[in-house]
């Protein structure tokens, strides 16, 4: 392959040939426009922080007009971004993406298609490897009570990590005026959401149960600021090697296993059912799906008796 940073900002012939209509424009702008009008239809910031980091990369190799752009240099290109095959994939897609859009603004002539003329990209299926409800239980006896929600949210409700603790602490997280314990819903809005799709996920008993105590009106689901470390920390007390993905592969693994549903996991998850089918499905028996959704608290009468956000506002009124 030829040096990418040798690329052109002109080719006079494929100046000549471009299409009437067309106005081309240099790939950095394009990119800009993209991720403004995607800022403008809602999409959410986390999806949009990983395109414009992927699009970012291809703009510094290509900053000229994305037609004088050919399939080797976009292969050799995503050789340099020495990555795995589906993060790969992922940035083949953010390309496409930029491509479409292009194309309907009429900075790209629609006969340009050189995407079509690269390998298409296999990525190995990977098995998920979700705690058995024996690790979770013990993962949960030993969880200080500010990490509990945080956790049992992604291991029963299947909400991402990052959708409840940001990266950026400026980004919108999904907190306690996101969940609704007396109907058991809970609502991630797609300025939240990782898809930048809002999506409804119905709490099986068991969160509620783990939720109850620590419930408040609003306000953030968890007060540590590197919840990273916390997790990371609570695996080594718990003996269990923290996994980044366990807890969430477990709701729908064992979802899947419990319900036989995979259009409604799947939509639960905000997750395709492709992808569930392909990673998720026969990983687990319908008893360890009960087993899991099984896993409850301590029995505390105290508790129990007392009206929602009652006990943990007792709570928090004894610490100051």
């Amino acid at each position: 392959h030829r040096d990418l940073h040798s690329f052109p900002t002109r080719r006079s012939s494929d100046l000549e040939h471009q299409a009437p209509g067309v106005t081309p424009k240099n790939i950095p702008a394009i990119v800009t426009l993209l991720l403004d009008h995607k800022k403008q239809d809602g999409n959410g910031a986390k999806g949009l922080r990983t395109l414009k980091q992927q699009l970012d990369r291809f703009a510094k190799t290509f900053p000229g007009p994305l037609h004088l752009v050919r399939a080797p240099e976009i292969k050799a290109w995503e050789y340099t971004l020495k990555v795995g095959l589906r993060t790969r994939k992922n940035y083949r897609a953010a390309v496409a993406n930029l491509v479409h859009f292009a194309k309907g603004e009429n900075f790209l002539a629609r006969t340009w298609d050189e995407l079509r003329a690269l390998d298409k990209i296999k990525p190995q299926p990977t098995e998920a490897t979700p705690w058995t409800p024996d690790e979770m239980a013990r993962l949960l006896k030993h969880c200080p009570g500010n990490l509990i929600p945080l956790v049992v949210l992604m291991a029963f409700g299947g909400i991402r990590h990052e959708e409840m603790s940001p990266e950026d602490p400026k980004e919108p997280r999904l907190d306690w005026s996101n969940l609704n314990l007396q109907t058991g819903l809970i609502r991630v809005p797609k300025s939240v959401a990782k898809t930048g799709r809002a999506r409804i996920i119905k709490m099986p008993p068991n969160l509620i149960a783990w939720l109850r105590p620590h419930a408040r009106r609003t306000g953030p689901l968890c007060d540590i600021k590197c919840t990273g470390d916390a997790l990371y920390r609570l695996g080594k007390r718990a003996g269990i090697p923290w996994r980044k993905n366990a807890c969430r592969e477990g709701v729908i693994s064992y979802g899947i296993a419990q319900s036989n549903d995979i259009a409604r996991v799947a939509k639960e998850a905000g997750n395709s059912p492709r992808v569930i089918a392909e990673e998720y499905l026969e990983l687990k028996t319908q008893e360890q799906g009960n087993d899991w959704f099984a896993i409850f608290p301590p029995a505390d009468a105290d508790i129990k008796s007392l009206p929602l956000f009652a006990y943990a506002e007792e709570q928090a009124a004894k610490k100051k």
